[in-house]
C-alpha cells in the first residue's frame, strides 16, 4: 500500500477530522488551508475562521478538493514568508 498522507498541495482546502484545539476553538469539522508540511508528520495550517495558524498531525486532516487551489488561496499563499532572524 502506497502511502498517500503526503499529497497536498499548498494552497489546497482541507478538513479537520479530528478534534483539535486552536486557541481554544476545537476545529473539527472546520475547512483550513494547508500550507506546508513540517516536521514529525506534521503540516502548517491556516484556519481562516480564527485567523490563526496550527500544526496538526497529516493524519487529522483530508482534502476538501484533491489537487484544486481557490484562487483567493494562491494569492495568500504569495504573500506568506517564513520569518527569519535578521540580528
Amino acid at each position: 500500500m502506497e502511502d498517500t498522507s503526503k499529497e497536498f498541495v499548498k494552497g489546497e482546502v482541507i478538513v479537520f477530522l479530528k478534534d483539535y484545539d486552536v486557541f481554544g476553538t476545537n476545529v473539527k469539522g472546520m475547512k483550513g488551508m494547508f500550507y506546508r508540511y513540517t516536521c514529525n508528520d506534521r503540516c502548517l495550517i491556516y484556519v481562516n475562521e480564527l485567523n490563526e495558524w496550527c500544526e496538526p498531525a497529516i493524519s487529522e486532516i483530508k482534502t476538501k478538493s484533491k489537487g484544486r487551489v481557490p484562487r483567493i488561496n494562491k494569492r495568500f499563499c504569495k504573500r506568506v514568508v517564513t520569518m527569519k532572524v535578521t540580528y
